[in-house]
């Protein structure tokens, strides 16, 4: 985590108050003038939210809202950036499926909170 500037936090109704989500969010945010901490919320709302995570901008797992923190992370890859044409193909093109696999995680009921954040954790890598 040391050489990244960008850190996504997957928060759930499950996991978001347990110490270990407080800790990755601090190592995280050890250097706010150069690294972001982008909190996604998966089936909550920013009202759910209570100490210091209130303190990280949020993210729902909406569309819209999830397209703009997409961008910005792209925008922070400086050179390696897409342009915003191929941003948006790539975008329009991997949401439905990103979407999908999210939405069938986060309605899994089997699921314990460690395997649906595994879970989240991994399709976000993946697309």
């Amino acid at each position: 985590m040391s050489e990244t500037n960008v850190g996504i936090i997957c928060l759930t109704q499950e996991n978001f108050s347990k110490p270990w989500i407080l800790f990755e969010a601090g190592a995280l945010s050890k250097d706010l003038d150069r690294s972001k901490v982008c909190s996604v919320l998966f089936g909550m709302e920013n009202t759910d939210l209570s100490g210091p995570l209130t303190t990280f901008q949020t993210t729902s797992f909406e569309k819209s809202d999830f397209r703009k923190l997409m961008s910005a992370i792209n925008d922070a890859g400086e050179d390696r950036k897409l342009d915003a044409e191929t941003f948006s193909n790539v975008f329009e093109m991997w949401w439905p499926k990103l979407e999908t696999k999210i939405s069938k995680i986060l309605s899994d009921s089997v699921s314990g909170e460690n395997q649906k954040f595994a879970r989240i954790a991994n399709c976000l890598k993946r697309y």
